[in-house]
């Protein structure tokens, strides 16, 4: 696991666009790179991670989750050489849906942050 893309890979658009947008509302962002060693079969692949702890201002009804996480994967696998593709869904945790579940789209995650973003109070990091 590694921060830095295999040679002749790069983190995809749709990741940069929203980690971006994640962090330029407070949100905190990871991103991984997997790749097997060069003696060993497999494909990269990449999770980009984006969440904020909830805090009590932001419970104003029934929520029972810490924190919003959303997990997204692109893979290569089935791809030409330095090419991704979104991997399924992706994984979600959210204060009223705590338990991992599908992942909605990246315009709705793009909405859920903007909805609750942490610019400007204290640091929400997961």
């Amino acid at each position: 696991m590694t921060t830095t893309p295999p040679e002749g890979y790069a983190v995809p658009k749709a990741i940069t666009d929203l980690t971006d947008y994640a962090k330029a509302h407070g949100w905190s962002t990871t991103v991984q790179w997997y790749a097997p060693e060069p003696d060993v079969a497999g494909e990269p692949f990449v999770i980009a991670q984006v969440g904020r702890k909830a805090v009590q201002s932001d419970y104003t009804g029934f929520l029972r989750g810490p924190h919003w996480l959303y997990r997204l994967t692109w893979h290569s696998r089935g791809c030409g050489p330095g090419t991704l593709r979104k991997f399924g869904s992706g994984l979600a945790q959210t204060p009223s849906h705590p338990q991992w579940h599908d992942a909605p789209s990246v315009k709705k995650i793009r909405e859920t942050i903007a909805a609750n973003s942490s610019r400007g109070t204290s640091h929400h990091d997961l």
